[in-house]
Formats: C-alpha cells, sequence, structure tokens
C-alpha cells in the first residue's frame, strides 16, 4: 500500500451508509457511476471534442436536477459554447452572449462559482433572467474554468426547476 501525505485522507472500498445531507442515497449513486464513468475515460482513446462532450453528459447526470451542461471557453473576450449536453443550453448561452450579462459571463470576469435558484427575479442579471425563464429554465450554476494565469471559460449546469 502507498503511503499518504501526512494530513491526506485516505480512501476506503469501505461502503459509505447514508447520503451526504441534503441528498439522497440515489444522488449519491449516480454521482459514483458518473464518477466512475469519468475516470474510464481518462484512459480512453478519445479527441479532444469528444471527452468534453463526455465531460458534460456526466456532469448533467451526475448533478442532481441538472438537465442541460455546457463548457463556454472564453477567448479574446468572446464567449463560445464548445460542447452541451442539451439543445436548449447553446440557446440559453447564446442569449447570455448576446445581451453582455449572464452567470457563465459573471463566472468567468469574476473567477468565481454563481449560481441563482431562481433566474426570472435574480436582480444580478435584469434582462438576462427573465429571457431564460421563458424558456422554462430557472437556476443556474456556472463554475469558472481557470488555470494559475488565465480563465478558460465556464461550466453552467441548467435547470428546468
Amino acid at each position: 500500500m502507498a503511503e499518504s501525505a501526512p494530513g491526506a485522507s485516505e480512501s476506503s472500498d469501505t461502503p459509505v451508509s447514508g447520503a451526504a445531507p441534503g441528498r439522497s442515497p440515489a444522488d449519491d449513486a449516480d454521482l459514483r457511476e458518473s464518477l466512475a464513468g469519468l475516470s474510464r475515460l481518462a484512459s480512453g482513446r478519445l479527441d479532444l471534442p469528444a471527452l468534453l462532450v463526455h465531460v458534460a453528459d456526466f456532469a448533467a447526470h451526475a448533478i442532481p436536477g441538472a438537465d442541460g451542461v455546457g463548457l463556454t471557453l472564453v477567448e479574446d473576450g468572446r464567449a463560445d459554447t464548445i460542447v452541451s449536453s442539451a439543445a436548449f443550453v447553446r440557446t440559453v448561452d447564446a442569449i447570455q452572449y448576446r445581451i453582455g450579462e449572464g452567470p457563465c459571463i459573471t463566472a468567468a470576469a469574476e473567477r468565481r462559482t454563481v449560481r441563482s435558484a431562481s433566474l426570472g427575479k435574480d436582480p444580478s442579471w435584469p434582462r438576462f433572467g427573465p429571457r431564460v425563464g421563458r424558456l422554462g429554465v430557472h437556476s443556474v450554476l456556472s463554475l469558472p474554468l481557470l488555470t494559475d494565469d488565465r480563465v478558460l471559460g465556464a461550466m453552467n449546469v441548467y435547470a428546468h426547476a
């Protein structure tokens, strides 16, 4: 058995009893299945675009309530959705790129995680929220994709609930 670094937690093959607070055992099982599938991808021979599509699909299945996930890259100040797990994600992302406001833009510009459970009423994006609310999209989680020295883009998780 390999030695672990001081202070590092050790993993165990013993199943965890019960779900994390606020999560059902089914949610935890979905997360474990998705993470296992993602780890299998790492050893596969997929090209980058195919790998990113799988990452978006796995995130959509692993995050409870998610209906669609998109990965946005920002280059030369221009955002573009490079992959999505559902067609409506590209529509939602295109709205925020066109009007210049939204959770993806905020996450990338401010280098922070952004979330909203009520987009239609969220004062952070007064033009974006109502528009996507009319499309039936009501919540979002946007995570900036960061390196040490720059923002690559964001992963956006959308839900109809």
